[in-house]
């Protein structure tokens, strides 16, 4: 095992499983890759409006993730990769 991929949605059940997976990568020695993905949705009111803005959707969820590279970071010096998605 090389890399383990690390789905995250911010939340506190996440956080639990996002330690397991450290702790298992720590193990193993294996790169991480900490990855959030945000699913745009489809606009079904008749006027077509959405209050939605993908670009600070993403560029939130960016920040969220490096916030948490950094936490991993500290809590976890062994790992000698971690990426974000």
């Amino acid at each position: 095992m090389k890399t383990i991929l690390i789905p995250t949605d911010f939340s506190e059940t996440t956080e639990n499983a996002v330690n397991y997976a450290l702790d298992m990568a720590n193990h193993h020695k294996a790169n991480v890759v900490l990855m959030h993905i945000n699913q745009i949705p489809a606009s079904t009111s008749e006027f077509g409006i959405s209050a939605y803005n993908v670009i600070d959707v993403k560029k939130n969820s960016i920040e969220l993730l490096n916030t948490l590279k950094i936490k991993v970071t500290q809590s976890h010096p062994s790992i000698k990769s971690i990426s974000c998605y």
